[in-house]
């Protein structure tokens, strides 16, 4: 780690938790400017979603405030209003969209 800029991790859900380990890394490192977390998803501090949902986004909140409290420069990939996905039905939204927007959260 001491020779990157940039980490940007990209784990499928059952992996999410390692980045604690990572995160831990990082702010051994001290040099990282940019971190990207497995975080292409959805604002989980900003939305109500059904309780089986609830464990998954309580994992990436906790990997959110590990990144808050270690300091870490942070981007958040956050994309948005797939229409009808199923994602929509957990966070109980079932308006129809017209486009499909990406942002960046820094």
């Amino acid at each position: 780690m001491k020779e990157a800029d940039v980490i940007i991790f990209t784990l499928p859900y059952p992996l999410v938790s390692a980045q604690l380990k990572i995160i831990e890394a990082i702010k051994a490192a001290g040099n990282i400017k940019r971190f990207l977390p497995s975080e292409f998803g959805i604002e989980e501090d900003r939305i109500a979603v059904l309780p089986p949902f609830q464990a998954f986004l309580d994992k990436k909140k906790c990997i959110r405030r590990a990144i808050e409290a270690a300091c870490i420069p942070y981007t958040y990939p956050l994309s948005r209003r797939i229409p009808f996905s199923s994602m929509e039905l957990a966070m109980k939204r079932v308006r129809q969209p017209s486009f499909f927007s990406m942002y960046i959260m820094i």
